[in-house]
């Protein structure tokens, strides 16, 4: 089968050369960049106590006035570990509210988690129509 020097040792066949490589597992290890914080309410806008569709100035009073009800240093001693946990709620939620780009990406989130359904979108109705779905 093998007659020439070439073929007499089928690894060294030029461009038939393979090598194979023992697989290898790699571990990988994620560290999140935020804190996630245990939920006591379902949305961000439930832990301002605003609704969904409100505005900055809403935002902001709704954040300044809870911040000066569980700030932890407007607390007792005795509270403030829970103070402390529910202000850094608090700061999050308005951190993500605040920002018009966070905020569309939690809405966007939001809306994905929920199936779509909200204030929104009353209707699943599709756009396309009978001239869309035609390839000119």
């Amino acid at each position: 089968m093998f007659s020439s020097p070439a073929f007499s040792n089928p690894n060294s066949v030029t461009g038939f050369r393979t090598q194979i490589k023992p697989k290898t597992r790699h571990s990988v290890t994620c560290i999140a960049s935020t804190t996630v914080l245990p939920r006591t309410s379902s949305s961000l806008y439930d832990v301002l106590g605003i609704k969904i569709g409100a505005t900055y100035p809403e935002i902001k009073a709704a954040y300044r006035r809870l911040v000066r009800e569980c700030h932890p240093d407007t607390v007792g001693d005795d509270q403030k570990a829970e103070s402390a946990d529910e202000f850094m709620r608090v700061h999050a939620a308005y951190a993500t509210l605040s920002d018009p780009n966070k905020r569309a990406d939690y809405d966007r989130d939001m809306m994905v988690a929920i199936g779509g359904r909200s204030q929104w979108a009353p209707s699943r109705r599709s756009c396309r129509t009978w001239e869309t779905d035609q390839c000119w």
